[in-house]
């Protein structure tokens, strides 16, 4: 089987409660993992294994891996992001999610619904890159989800649930172009039909670590919006989208602004009559805008 060797952050404070449901899961189905100590606040939980293994501790251990930040009044205001998560990576791995000029992680980083940062000069774990996911409850777990899946078609032999991973060689190299696979273009397109998190189809026991603990129930709806348009939403200190959101009960979240690309993601989370009420708000707002104009 080949594995992957993924180290979380999690609280130095619930990492030796075992009594919490998500460590009498993992018990359950007989995960094994190592808890040791980062720094005063934080401890490490390092998980050894395949696509499905890492995914479903992921999914029931997400609570703790994603801790809450704090964030100015305008960014809470404009629905930026409030959460972050860190984990470790093997260093081997990090090249290939770069690519060449960076061309990979930055084609990676445009279908993601949270901001990954690599950090370079962290070394406190051996062996192993710091990686750090910024974004909301739905956006990080959607860009954890698409960097695994960057892994799998770097080493597809992730996904081989046998310790033969030599008839899994055999297969993937058969029927992929190993070559072609690794093009962050290719990569690229494949991904575009799964941008909404929800829409993933999971297989296996990842699909059962989330409907044990619901996730992916609410739908979500995603469009670009350009970023001279974003204000016509937003509106003086925040008080058009709190408007919308009060008047739908829809969540609705907007990605911070990135240099070079002229349009921001917009999120809108409830259920499908709170996302078509917001979607005639936001549609009725920015036509009044443009007649103005």
């Amino acid at each position: 089987m080949a594995s992957v060797s993924i180290s979380f952050l999690i609280p130095s404070s619930r990492a030796t409660n075992t009594d919490l449901p998500c460590f009498t899961l993992l018990g359950e189905r007989h995960v094994d993992y190592v808890i040791a100590d980062y720094n005063e606040t934080f401890s490490s939980m390092t998980v050894n294994g395949n696509y499905s293994l890492i995914m479903e501790v992921f999914y029931v251990m997400k609570d703790l891996f994603i801790q809450r930040v704090e964030v100015s009044d305008s960014q809470q205001t404009e629905g930026l992001s409030h959460s972050a998560m860190s984990f470790y990576l093997p260093e081997s791995l990090i090249p290939a999610i770069i690519g060449k000029s960076g061309i990979a992680v930055e084609n990676l980083r445009r279908i993601l619904y949270a901001k990954l940062s690599i950090v370079d000069d962290d070394d406190l774990i051996a062996g192993k890159s710091k990686c750090v996911l910024e974004g909301d409850e739905n956006g990080i777990p959607q860009a954890f989800s698409m960097l695994m899946l960057r892994i799998l078609t770097l080493t597809p032999a992730f996904a081989w649930p046998y310790e033969d991973s030599t008839a899994m060689s055999n297969i993937t190299n058969s029927v992929l172009n190993a070559d072609r696979m690794k093009k962050s273009d290719f990569f690229t397109r494949a991904l575009l039909n799964a941008l909404n998190p929800n829409a993933f189809a999971a297989s296996g026991s990842d699909r059962d670590a989330q409907n044990r603990l619901g996730v992916g129930k609410n739908p979500m709806l995603s469009f670009m919006l350009a970023n001279g348009r974003v204000g016509s939403i937003i509106g003086t200190s925040g008080s058009t989208i709190r408007q919308i959101r009060e008047e739908t009960g829809a969540h609705i979240s907007i990605s911070k602004p990135i240099e070079g690309v002229q349009e921001r993601r917009v999120d809108i989370i409830g259920d499908l009559d709170n996302i078509c009420n917001a979607c005639k708000l936001i549609v009725q707002h920015l036509s009044e805008r443009k007649d103005q104009e």
